[in-house]
């Protein structure tokens, strides 16, 4: 069974926190609890953005989570994408917008590594 985390990105301090970090949804909105030293603060989700671990890991045992930028044996740089219209993580290339594969195949195929993400290489 894949271990289920998520990561998430601060907008205003423009890193991922550190904090402990909630997620719930009620009546159908989603919220974030962050526990900042030891104390529970509610947090406005426009500033975060919440990103799932894929459950792979690249060629050095880095975990893959979706907002990761990753290159292939031939320099090819790619975005990991959630696509709700397959319910699966896939790769979308940077160069030219389109998608290619699915993650697992990609991660499967050998040679791929995580370089960045999405919000600190935004020029990639």
């Amino acid at each position: 069974m894949r271990e289920i985390k998520f990561r998430v990105w601060d907008r205003t301090k423009k890193e991922y926190t550190k904090d402990e970090v909630l997620l719930d949804v009620q009546n159908g909105i989603p919220l974030i609890r962050m526990i900042i030293k030891g104390k529970q603060v509610l947090a406005f989700t426009s500033n975060y953005t919440v990103e799932q671990y894929t459950g792979l890991k690249d060629k050095n045992g880095v975990e893959i989570y979706e907002g990761d930028i990753v290159k292939d044996y031939d320099n090819v740089k790619y975005i990991v994408n959630y696509r709700e219209s397959t319910l699966s993580y896939d790769i979308k290339r940077v160069d030219n917008g389109k998608y290619d594969c699915p993650l697992s195949y990609m991660n499967t195929n050998g040679g791929y590594e995580v370089i960045g993400n999405i919000h600190a290489n935004k020029e990639e």
